[in-house]
Formats: structure tokens, sequence, C-alpha cells
């Protein structure tokens, strides 16, 4: 992961038409990431907590993780604002809020909601697991209304081929049974 950060900052520098065409790539990434980390950690707490069969060991663990999490969130604000206050970002940058131009700043927002490619590509990669399943956000060309009554057509089918599927084969062992 370091490497890959390494390499991406020299390719950045040195080549920067090239790390910038390499942006859709790092952005897909982290939606990756941040998508699947949730179910990660819900499953590793979940079944660690399973796996235990005394409660005061329970109890010990969540306030365990209670710990480290409010000590590495402390951190990384810390840091945060160390990095913040010798970096300094936007310093030197001079501009008076009062002397921007509204109306470019409009034009910047309206090309800003143009859909391009790269945008289409990286709105296909949901913001968590469940999402496409609550709302319709892989379909933005037709009605979600289609999509949701499509979706649960889909699903009785499924519904009543399984409980087809499983009255058959309960009579199946039944009949069988009788000889």
């Amino acid at each position: 992961m370091l490497a890959a950060i390494a390499l991406g900052v020299a390719i950045g520098y040195f080549y920067p038409g090239t790390g910038e065409s390499l942006k859709p790539l790092g952005d897909a990434f982290i939606k990756l990431v941040k998508m699947i980390i949730a179910p990660v950690i819900f499953l590793t707490i979940a079944t660690g907590i399973a796996g235990m069969n005394d409660l005061h060991k329970v109890g010990r663990v969540a306030g365990k993780a209670m710990v480290y999490f409010l000590t590495f969130s402390t951190l990384a604000l810390i840091v945060g604002l160390i990095v913040a206050n010798v970096v300094q970002p936007g310093a030197g940058l001079n501009i008076d809020p009062a002397s921007l131009d509204v109306q470019a700043v409009n034009t910047y927002a309206a090309k800003a909601h143009e859909q391009s490619v790269t945008g289409f590509l990286m709105n296909i990669i949901p913001p968590t697991i469940v999402a496409p399943s609550r709302k319709a956000t892989s379909c933005r060309g037709c009605s979600s209304r289609f999509c949701s009554a499509w979706r649960s057509r889909w699903l009785q089918r499924r519904a009543s081929l399984s409980f087809a599927s499983f009255r058959r084969s309960s009579r199946l062992s039944s009949s069988s049974s009788a000889f």
C-alpha cells in the first residue's frame, strides 16, 4: 500500500498529466474501500463476539475497542492539526472573497453537474453494499418506480419458484417415507 502511494506521488510529481488521467482509478479504489469496510468491520466484531463464551470478556473487548477508537481518533486529529499548521494549505493565495465573480462560480457549478463517461463509471460503484437495494442509484436513466416494480416482480417470481420447489421436495419426501 505504501509503495502504491509512493508510486502515485512520484507519477503526480514527475508526470502531472498522467497522474491527472489516473485520478479515476484512485477515486474508484477509495469508493470500493469505503463500500466494503463497514461489512468487514461488522462481521469481524460479530464473529468475535459470537466466538466468546464469557460475557465478561465481551465487555472487556468492547471497552478495549472503545479506548482504541478514542485513542487513534484523537491521534489522527492531532496529526491532522500539526500537518495543517506546518504545511498551511492555501497560504499565499491572497484571495478576497468579495472580489470573486459569482457568475464564474455558477458556470463552474453547472459544468460540474454535467455527466461524463468517467463520472458515470464512478457512479456505478455504490457507497455501501446495500445501497443498490435501497434506492435505484445505478439506473439513472429510467424511472425509479419502474426499477422498484421490476425488482419486486423478480423477487416475487424467485420466491414462488423457491416455494414451489420446496413443496415438490416435501411431497417427494413424504411419498418416499410411505414405503
